[in-house]
């Protein structure tokens, strides 16, 4: 007699999947905190405001959000 037998298997991964986007989401975040960071360490005074319109486009723009 000749049968043939499948096995199948089935894990969600949806949880992985979404903790990873999360992830990366977070290193974005950080990426550009730092960033920003550095770049007002060493500002002079009369760069402040354009400095911080910049930072706040980037930071709209990370999070699709409208300025």
């Amino acid at each position: 007699m000749n049968t043939s037998q499948l096995i199948c298997s089935e894990t969600d991964i949806s949880d992985h999947k979404a903790a990873e986007v999360t992830l990366k989401q977070k290193l974005e975040l950080e990426k550009l905190v730092a960033n920003i960071s550095t770049s007002f360490i060493n500002l002079n005074a009369n760069e402040i405001n354009n400095s911080i319109q910049i930072a706040l486009k980037q930071l709209c723009e990370l999070i699709d959000a409208e300025q």
